[in-house]
């Protein structure tokens, strides 16, 4: 949202969001691996790889299950989707498309996880395949119903998540306290140094693969990593992963308690030092300076439209019998001139 505010454009928001979307769906697919690993206790049918510790067959048979059955299922979802709207646009109904795509949305993620997929990576693919396929069939209502109604979900839905981490932060911020100062200092000190190795973390992967970047896609330059590695930091996924360690009566509770904490506190730093100083980072940054040469061709060429726009428009309804007797001088000025916009700093 902030950047979107600053006016960057579609392809840097693209980046952020497809990276934190697939770090979304990998963690959660890794979350479940080692979730065996700590919780040994746990009786088989409650395991994803039944034992007392996890094989290496195992986990590598579990891991393509949820990540190449999510994808799989998420792909399948999107034609379903596909060829039920295509039917269903002939009915001039924007109201049913926006359901079907609903439906399509939640009963993707809902059957994912029924059936043992991961129903994050399957959402991901899901809406790749909305992006692609689904959307240009959308009648026009429909497309613009349903950026707003997913708008507005999206949104209380992120708001949501962010307040309960507040709330869960606080909760945890009493179990330290309460410890003694040690075992506080101790927390905290872990807590600051997890979230720097974090921005490290997201560093050194930027750096490893900023080659391949640079030819692949988008393209990628040093800026733009740097906003990409400050900036893509998500909380939702990794919070709710954190309550699920906390609840699971296989985990020592002072393990739990400790992920818990450290979990509910990367999201709160995230949002309190990254979330209020993105704005600032990235007009430092300067990652898309204005073009002085893309202004005075912009000028040119909505000066040409004008020209045409009058002489097709209103020039012509001069000859013409029925208006002959019209203030056109006046009638211009209530016009809008694309000869005379001003451009703000974004263009």
């Amino acid at each position: 949202a902030a950047l979107r505010t600053l006016g960057a454009p579609q392809k840097l928001s693209a980046l952020i969001e497809g990276e934190s979307l697939m770090n979304d769906g990998s963690a959660f697919v890794v979350f479940l691996v080692f979730q065996d690993w700590v919780g040994s206790l746990a009786p088989d049918e409650e395991k994803m790889c039944p034992g007392s510790s996890p094989g290496a067959d195992c986990v590598v048979l579990k891991f393509l299950q949820l990540a190449a059955g999510g994808a799989l299922l998420g792909a399948l979802a999107g034609k379903v989707v596909y060829v039920w709207i295509e039917r269903a646009r002939f009915l001039h109904s924007a109201v049913l498309e926006i359901a079907i795509l609903l439906t399509g949305v939640y009963g993707t993620f809902f059957l994912a996880e029924v059936l043992h997929f991961s129903g994050v990576l399957a959402e991901v693919v899901f809406g790749i395949m909305m992006t692609a396929r689904i959307n240009p069939i959308l009648s026009h209502e429909a497309r613009h119903a349903h950026h707003t109604v997913l708008s507005v979900i999206g949104y209380l839905c992120d708001k949501t998540i962010f307040f309960a981490a507040g709330m869960i932060s606080m909760r945890f911020l009493r179990t330290p306290l309460q410890s003694g100062n040690n075992r506080f200092l101790k927390m905290f000190a872990e807590q600051i140094a997890l979230y720097i190795v974090l921005h490290l973390t997201r560093t050194c992967v930027a750096l490893v693969f900023s080659r391949s970047l640079n030819r692949l896609g988008y393209g990628l330059t040093w800026k733009e990593a740097s906003i990409l590695v400050f900036g893509g930091l998500r909380g939702a996924v990794g919070l709710a992963m954190g309550l699920m360690v906390e609840h699971n009566p296989y985990i020592d509770p002072d393990v739990a308690t400790t992920i818990a904490f450290h979990t509910s506190g990367i999201v709160f730093l995230t949002l309190v030092i990254n979330g209020t100083t993105i704005d600032k980072f990235y007009k430092k940054l300067n990652p898309y300076p204005p073009n002085q040469y893309r202004i005075r061709h912009l000028t040119k060429q909505l000066g040409k439209v004008e020209l045409e726009c009058q002489h097709s428009g209103l020039r012509r309804l001069q000859k013409h019998w029925f208006f002959h007797d019209i203030e056109f001088e006046l009638a211009f000025k209530c016009v809008p001139n694309f000869r005379s916009l001003d451009f703000d700093e974004f263009s």
